[in-house]
């Protein structure tokens, strides 16, 4: 049963975006993000407490895989098998569609981004290398990273903002977290074994990771790491699927496969934990505090805003005003 202060606060976001529709439309909401619904992507509108679902775009083009800004500024896809450009990564903006990233390889096995989506990294399995992308969105430049000595695709990938620095997590051989430097530099970082999520802080080279028994931060791998521990588990039963930092470097956040999102406060240590009541697929930014943890299904999709430390969703909007508008709820 819903809360009465939560109650108030869904009946008074609804009169809110009934009352401001229609000025909202005329001049446009701020657009909070994107979401994957299946192949396709759909944009997301207003703030993480009032947001709501816009129409898939673009209309005619399924996704083999799907890596959304978290500026909200574009999206970075690979075409599905269908597709005359089956396979082939391709930047999509609103402004102007679909555009080829030059060099890229074709069906990459992942893709993942850095924290404020300015770089990425293509992972092909097949041949056990990373092509690292900077310069997102508008003038993309790539490098190639061999990764064919730890013989096997890793556990987790993380990319920093400036793409200096590649870092993963290995456990099917050579198990240890690896990081990868921008003149060509590899070294075993001094973190735990059995490492399933990666994240690097916003717009500097530390790292978060997460295993099973600990939440650790690795501050200045490009230097003399130094590994501290942010939450312990006596148990060891912590189930990591995703780690991030919200843009002010202040809070870390867990997602774990049970469906529980810790938010770790860094100076004191102190941790909050929620239920999305969910299987979290990640934690996608949205904006500078907020994380998408599902995909779009059955009409809505689940997010978590780290600021307030509430679980919220997002419907699809009521019709085109609304999806301008933006309307949401808190659960």
């Amino acid at each position: 049963m819903l809360r009465r202060e939560t109650r108030c606060r869904i009946l008074l976001a609804a009169c809110c975006v009934g009352a401001a529709s229609v000025a909202l439309a005329q001049v446009g909401a701020p657009q909070l993000g994107w979401v994957p619904d299946g192949a396709r992507i759909r944009p997301v509108y207003g703030i993480p407490a009032a947001a709501a679902v816009g129409t898939a775009v673009p209309a005619d083009q399924d996704f083999s895989r799907i890596a959304a800004s978290p500026a909200g500024n574009y999206v970075l896809v690979s075409a599905g098998p269908t597709s005359a450009q089956a396979g082939a990564v391709l930047i999509y903006k609103p402004e102007v569609g679909l555009i080829p990233l030059d060099g890229a390889g074709v069906a990459p096995d992942f893709l993942i981004l850095s924290p404020r989506g300015s770089a990425a990294a293509l992972w092909f399995s097949s041949i056990n290398q990373v092509q690292v992308v900077t310069g997102l969105p508008d003038a993309p430049v790539i490098r190639q990273l061999d990764a064919s000595f730890l013989g096997s695709a890793p556990d987790a990938l993380a990319l920093s903002d400036d793409g200096a620095w590649l870092a993963g997590a290995w456990s099917a051989t050579s198990a240890g977290v690896y990081a990868f430097g921008p003149n060509g530099e590899v070294s075993r970082l001094p973190i735990d074994n059995g490492v399933s999520a990666l994240a690097f802080f916003q717009g500097n080279h530390d790292l978060a990771a997460a295993g099973a028994a600990d939440l650790q931060m690795a501050a200045g791998i490009d230097g003399f790491a130094v590994v501290t521990s942010l939450l312990a588990s006596a148990d060891s039963s912590l189930q990591p699927l995703a780690v991030a930092a919200t843009s002010d470097n202040r809070t870390l956040v867990l997602a774990d496969h049970n469906g529980s999102v810790t938010a770790v406060d860094i100076g004191s240590g102190a941790a909050t934990i929620s239920n999305c009541g969910c299987q979290p697929e990640g934690l996608f930014g949205m904006g500078p505090s907020a994380f998408r943890l599902t995909a779009f299904e059955n009409g809505a999709f689940k997010l978590f805003d780290a600021s307030r430390g509430e679980i919220l969703f997002a419907p699809i909007a009521l019709n085109a005003t609304l999806a301008e508008a933006g309307e949401g709820a808190a659960q």
